[in-house]
Formats: C-alpha cells, sequence, structure tokens
C-alpha cells in the first residue's frame, strides 16, 4: 500500500520537498516490508528452498523441497545476481524482477510444481547480498532449508541443529534442520 504523494515543485532549488516524499515512501517501504515479516512469521513447520540466479541444481532444489514439505507451507526464496541499476525516471516503479526472466521462470516452475502437489506457496525475490538468505530464514523460521550443496558452505548465518544431504540424479542437495 503506498500512498500517492503530491509534490509541488522538482525544481533544483526545492530539494526539501523531494526529500521529504522519499523519506515518506522509504517508510512506507519498510512498513510493508514489516507487514510481510510478520506474514511470514506465521508460516508454521514451513520449508524454505534457496533458489539462486544461474545454478544448474535448481529444478533439484524445487524437486526436493516438495518431496519433503509433508503438506506444510514452502517458501520458495530466489536470491538475484546484483545488477547495475538504472536511474528511475520520475514517478518509475522500478522493479528488478519484472526485468529478471531466469527468476521468472524458475520461479513459474516451482509455482505450478507446488501447486500441483497442492502445497501452500510464497516467494521472495531478493538481490545476492552477504546475509539475505539468513535474513529470511530468521523471519520464516522454517523447519528446513533446502539448497544445494555447494551453497550450504556459503550461508555461515543459518544455524541449523543439523545437516542433512540428499543425493538426487541432479545433485547433491543439503537440507539445514532446524527445530525452533
Amino acid at each position: 500500500m503506498v500512498k500517492a504523494i503530491q509534490i509541488r515543485s522538482l525544481a533544483e532549488d526545492d530539494p526539501p520537498i523531494i526529500a521529504a516524499a522519499e523519506q515518506e515512501i522509504d517508510g512506507e517501504l519498510a512498513a510493508e516490508d514489516a507487514a510481510w515479516d510478520a506474514a511470514a512469521a506465521r508460516l508454521p513447520e514451513a520449508l524454505l528452498a534457496v533458489l539462486t540466479a544461474g545454478d544448474a541444481h535448481n529444478d533439484a532444489v524445487i524437486d526436493s523441497a516438495i518431496n519433503h514439505a509433508r503438506g506444510k507451507p514452502v517458501v520458495f526464496l530466489y536470491l538475484a545476481e546484483p545488477k547495475t541499476e538504472r536511474v528511475p525516471r520520475l514517478f518509475e516503479v522500478v522493479d528488478p524482477y519484472l526485468e529478471d526472466e531466469p527468476a521468472k521462470t524458475t520461479l513459474k516452475q516451482a509455482a505450478l510444481l507446488a501447486r500441483k502437489a497442492g502445497l501452500v506457496s510464497r516467494f521472495v525475490y531478493r538481490p545476492q547480498a552477504p546475509g539475505s538468505a539468513g535474513r529470511i530464514w530468521q523471519t520464516v523460521h522454517p523447519r528446513d532449508v533446502v539448497l544445494t550443496a555447494e551453497r550450504a558452505a556459503q550461508v555461515e548465518e543459518i544455524n541449523p541443529d543439523r545437516i542433512r544431504y540428499e543425493l538426487t540424479p541432479h545433485g547433491k542437495i543439503a537440507h539445514l534442520l532446524k527445530s525452533w
């Protein structure tokens, strides 16, 4: 929910109005993130599937997450490659997901398979950055984090009780298990 903001003047000599509008938008975006965090935190016994841009094993992660969900909700986290941000034009909404075709394809496949399995699912798109998977993990509190074994070594911010590895025809998958 973003309110429309009326800006009287966009002249160079009137930066306080622009700064105030930017602050109001930033505050509303933070409120939306907090609302999502609160809603996501209410997913009891959820499973978090971490998908990364350009990973050939995303299909194996999706399949493993759906097979191990046991009827519980699945949160699909797509970590995208950071792209150089272009400067938006006035009143233009820039959403990197809309221009990320590989992410759309991967998440569409996850959505179709989750729907076919009858699972409740959520989708999160974030740029790859240190700690981004850990922040979602802290919010969702999943019982299982499913990701490639190579990626499991890179997510130090996730502190599982135990790690279980699954060998699939498409590669080695790690399950980071946690009892909250």
